[in-house]
């Protein structure tokens, strides 16, 4: 089975997403996985950072609403995080473009390595407090990943992997996605969202029937 996803590094409900997908995939050890494929999409792509913005002020910001009320709603995320096993901290988390961050998944892909690279990535947004527009933290999850710091440096500079970020988004629009985390089951069967284990289940279920 092939599993293609848009999702966004800085989007919670992704890494939720993720996490309930690999619950799933625990669960259907019958089904054979031949490819599993993250696709760039931004659900942010106009943000520029001139100033250090914590996640409760910019949803603030972003809804309209209080900073308390932007705290709620990220406690909120959190305690859905913390049933799939995820400890988030939002209170550090630093605000970024995440356009290079999928740059840095087309490289991973290239060197087999994405779904590590996806999952490292996410971890250092929100559970870290690492800025995924920054080259140190790039260098630091390539050393995790055994990929050279020479050729991170050469990816940094030379804008490696622009066109493919933008060929995954173009391509999330003509499937006419508004909203991330989008999993496509052989190319036939989709499911939006963080949704529960059950969904994943049914609609592997169903993709590996047709």
């Amino acid at each position: 089975m092939k599993i293609e996803i848009w999702s966004d590094i800085a989007c919670p409900f992704c890494y939720i997403g993720k996490r309930r997908l690999e619950q799933a995939l625990e669960a259907s050890k019958h089904i054979t996985i031949s490819d599993i494929i993250y696709k760039s999409y931004q659900l942010a792509p106009q943000l520029k950072i001139t100033e250090p913005t914590s996640l409760n002020e910019y949803l603030a910001k972003v809804k309209g609403i209080s900073i308390e009320e932007a705290r709620e709603m990220n406690a909120y995320v959190s305690n859905l995080a913390s049933e799939v096993g995820l400890s988030f901290n939002i209170e550090d988390a630093q605000l970024a473009n995440t356009f290079n961050a999928h740059r840095f998944l087309h490289l991973a892909k290239f060197l087999h390595c994405q779904v590590e690279a996806k999952e490292l990535l996410m971890k250092a947004y929100f559970c870290d407090g690492m800025n995924v527009n920054q080259l140190d933290t790039f260098l630091t999850i390539a050393q995790d990943l055994n990929i050279d710091a020479t050729l991170v440096n050469k990816w940094w500079s030379d804008n490696s992997f622009e066109e493919e970020v933008r060929r995954d988004i173009y391509e999330a629009q003509q499937y006419q996605i508004s909203g991330v985390p989008l999993f496509l089951f052989n190319e036939r069967i989709a499911v939006s969202g963080a949704q529960p284990l059950e969904v994943f289940l049914r609609a592997m279920k169903r993709a590996s029937e047709l």
